[in-house]
């Protein structure tokens, strides 16, 4: 099959997933509008009004299976805009990034508090002058003793919090728990007023939409996407133009990919400070981009390696030493093996794999046929294979 065509069924390909997850969001989220599904189903959103104060509540039910999660409940109510903080749960990778100056925390002076939860803001003297408040310090305190609270937040003119797991020991409806948490809320949001008004800036709606895309399931699940594609790239690349040893092309490729995010890292090093989104949340986002790189440096990598090439083809006749087949993904792969041309840049590639035909397979004597291989040294000095076949002309010494 020609690269370009096999390239364009890719595209296509990964383009249907993309389109079929959209429209599956879609429809959920339309059933959930029509209140088609229960109280206590898979997920459910609704609106609630409590004294005059119209908040959002979204309860997803407990998952188990091959991919668990817990439940979880998220109650939102309308506040001020230009302002922004998140107040999680306090990890060791927390930690471990602020070391590093790759994200910075508000600490409120008060040892229990700072060493359980990481907060995060722009407005680092306007957090600690709200929860010097009492109200916001005795909403902070009740809200930190309810097991599974996950999170805190002011972004984007809502004031929210999630429990993950759901904490509801007296089996209470849905609909109750959360006017409490409403309530507690809209109290709350009075002294955030007063504390913290509305400054309008524009850094600090930048920060918020990053902590809330870093953190929305949605966004790690369509993170999917893009290594999906990479990962296709990286095939395509290899069927074009394999390499003669993986592992060489591995490090070089991967090696550099890694050297130029570390350095763009570095660039953002400020940008990324200033976020301060928390360590799990960063290292998830920057495991998912250095993954993401190497997938793409090595995939463009080898492709340029061999268009760009323009040196001479080599031949070398090898040895057969062995043969095997074993099943791949249903389906039986027929294999011979023979030395190495060369010495590889990383050891333990003594020897070389090819497939072969079923037919010319089963045709192949070790130790009397050997195999004739074509190769280029590669623009980046990656060789790769042009060629080969079983050669049985003669037998080897």
């Amino acid at each position: 099959m020609n690269i370009d065509v096999l390239f364009w069924v890719m595209f296509l390909a990964v383009a249907a997933i993309f389109l079929w997850r959209l429209f599956h969001n879609q429809v959920a989220l339309h059933r959930i509008e029509q209140g088609t599904l229960p109280e206590f189903g898979t997920d459910t959103r609704r609106s609630l009004d409590v004294a005059g104060v119209r908040g959002e509540v979204h309860y997803r039910a407990a998952r188990h299976g091959k991919y668990p999660s817990p439940s979880c409940l998220h109650v939102s109510v309308p506040a001020i805009r230009g302002q922004a903080f998140f107040i999680s749960p306090q990890k060791d990778v927390d930690k471990t990034f602020e070391g590093l100056g790759l994200t910075g925390e508000v600490t409120l002076g008060n040892p229990e508090l700072d060493a359980r939860y990481f907060i995060a803001s722009p407005n680092r003297a306007g957090v600690q002058a709200l929860f010097s408040d009492p109200k916001a310090e005795a909403f902070f305190k009740t809200a930190a003793a309810i097991p599974g609270l996950d999170l805190i937040y002011l972004a984007n003119g809502h004031l929210g919090i999630r429990l993950s797991p759901l904490y509801n020991p007296d089996n209470r409806p849905l609909d109750e728990v959360a006017k409490v948490y409403m309530t507690a809320l809209a109290e709350f949001g009075e002294s955030v007023r007063a504390q913290m008004p509305g400054a309008g800036n524009r850094s600090v709606d930048f920060f918020a939409n990053m902590n809330v895309m870093f953190r929305s399931r949605r966004f790690k699940s369509w993170c999917s996407i893009p290594l999906i594609a990479a990962n296709i790239a990286v095939w395509i690349a290899f069927a074009e133009t394999r390499p003669l040893h993986v592992m060489d092309a591995i490090v070089v490729t991967g090696g550099v990919s890694l050297v130029i995010a570390a350095l763009v890292l570095l660039a953002l090093r400020r940008e990324l400070h200033d976020l301060s989104l928390p360590g799990s949340m960063l290292g998830t986002a920057l495991i998912h981009l250095s993954t993401f790189a190497v997938l793409i440096g090595a995939s463009v990598g080898l492709i340029f390696n061999g268009r760009w090439d323009r040196s001479a083809s080599h031949n070398s006749v090898l040895p057969i030493v062995s043969k095997s087949s074993r099943v791949h993904n249903k389906t039986r792969q027929y294999y011979i093996k023979v030395p190495s041309p060369d010495h590889p840049l990383v050891p333990g590639q003594d020897f070389l794999e090819f497939s072969l035909r079923q037919a010319a397979w089963q045709e192949v004597v070790p130790q009397r046929h050997r195999l004739s291989l074509d190769y280029h040294d590669g623009y980046f000095g990656i060789k790769w294979i042009k060629g080969y076949r079983v050669d049985k002309s003669e037998a080897a010494n």
